[in-house]
């Protein structure tokens, strides 16, 4: 059994994404972008709430010039310390 979170955040992406860029450009910026976030992620979780989660799913939305990134983690249940 596993108990469930999510952590979502945005990060601004080509200031004019539509008129100036090619879709494979906007497409490795946002690869780059959640490249950064899952490699800072096993650090960071250690800081939340006793730490031990795993990423299970991911999200990008491209909303205007900003990529929303959700990520769905999890944890065994009886990880949960405190």
């Amino acid at each position: 059994m596993y108990e469930y979170n999510t952590v979502c955040g945005s990060v601004e992406v080509f200031p004019n994404i539509y008129n100036n860029q090619s879709d494979k450009a906007i497409a490795a910026q946002m690869t780059n972008e959640l490249a950064k976030l899952v490699s800072e992620f096993p650090a960071k979780s250690e800081q939340m709430d006793g730490g031990g989660w795993e990423i299970f799913s991911h999200n990008l939305l491209l909303l205007g010039n900003h990529l929303v990134i959700s990520l769905l983690i999890r944890r065994p249940a009886h990880n949960k310390k405190g």
